[in-house]
């Protein structure tokens, strides 16, 4: 344990993150071997661990895998340390695939097609308890944003001028700290985002309507103030609460337009907001490093990748 709370300590990544490791660790792997000595570690004791975190916890190999590289650094600490004579997480990512079966592929967020995107944004639009969330919707498909990133959004990363959205920080939260301000998910994120005619209108329909509410003063967060994206009561929009609503509308969409348009929605989720915008780029030919930029992908093997599977689809489409 000591091992561990020091090198999380000394590592240079975010606060949340660390927060997050910090989380895992506790959860799963200090009641199995945080009270050992370091001395004592070895890799028949780390795979005992890792096994019980399967067989006992549930957990995934994919999540198991993740445990594994949040403690590669604490064991390669303890060596350079001259504690241990060799990382006892040694090939034990492939030992467990050999045991457990291949990794589960981490499951893909499908985009929406075209015709299920406008029938969701005509369906919230017009429907009597979901159209509160129609502007932060339209505002995903259309650019391609994170939910982090949209929630986070101020009004004075809105230039009407030049037709663009800025984004440079996102709000996050820990039990010590409260909500916080802190940079976006890496460096390639902090973008200018164009925005299209459509979108301003409605986001100039918006700050009226803040301004007109006595709403616009809201929140305030490390200095961030004015959010452009507020809940039905004037809050700012939480993770949990957003994707239980989702499902909701999910739900009321199979329900009540699924029979009459011939369409089963998917299950909803902000994420598959981005990969839709993007793949709509994908979809009308954009140039990939364009796309890499409005995106904010740190690596263009990311923006490939889909680029790709467009592609091939395209192709076939186009044979036939």
């Amino acid at each position: 344990a000591y091992y561990f709370y020091r090198n999380l300590e000394g590592r240079q990544i975010k606060e949340r993150t660390k927060y997050m490791y910090q989380l895992e660790y506790d959860k799963h792997i200090k009641p199995r071997v945080g009270n050992k000595k370091m001395l004592s570690i070895n890799k028949d004791v780390m795979t005992r661990c890792y096994s019980a975190m399967i067989e006992e916890d549930g957990l995934s190999l994919c999540s198991v895998n993740r445990a594994i590289a949040i403690l590669n650094p604490v064991f390669k600490e303890a060596m350079f340390d001259n504690v241990l004579n060799e990382n006892p997480n040694l090939k034990m990512k492939s030992d467990l695939r050999s045991k457990y079966g291949m990794v589960q592929a981490i499951t893909e967020v499908p985009p929406l097609y075209i015709d299920e995107e406008r029938e969701l944004l005509a369906f919230i639009k017009e429907h009597p308890t979901h159209s509160w969330i129609y502007p932060l919707v339209f505002f995903m498909l259309r650019t391609g944003c994170r939910f982090s990133e949209a929630r986070a959004l101020t009004w004075d990363d809105v230039n009407f001028e030049e037709h663009y959205i800025s984004i440079n920080h996102i709000f996050n939260q820990t039990p010590e700290k409260g909500w916080f301000a802190t940079s976006p998910k890496t460096k390639s994120s902090i973008r200018n985002v164009p925005m299209i005619p459509e979108l301003e209108s409605l986001l100039r329909e918006i700050l009226d309507r803040q301004i007109k509410n006595n709403i616009y003063d809201n929140y305030s967060i490390d200095g961030y103030e004015h959010l452009v994206f507020l809940t039905l009561h004037g809050d700012m929009y939480i993770n949990q609460c957003t994707g239980r609503k989702l499902k909701a509308i999910t739900e009321s969409y199979n329900k009540e337009r699924s029979v009459v348009s011939g369409i089963t929605m998917p299950s909803l989720a902000t994420h598959m907001f981005r990969h839709t915008y993007c793949t709509r780029l994908c979809e009308n030919d954009v140039n990939v490093k364009t796309i890499q930029s409005i995106m904010g992908h740190s690596n263009i093997a990311i923006t490939l990748d889909i680029y790709t599977k467009i592609s091939e689809k395209k192709k076939l489409e186009d044979i036939k």
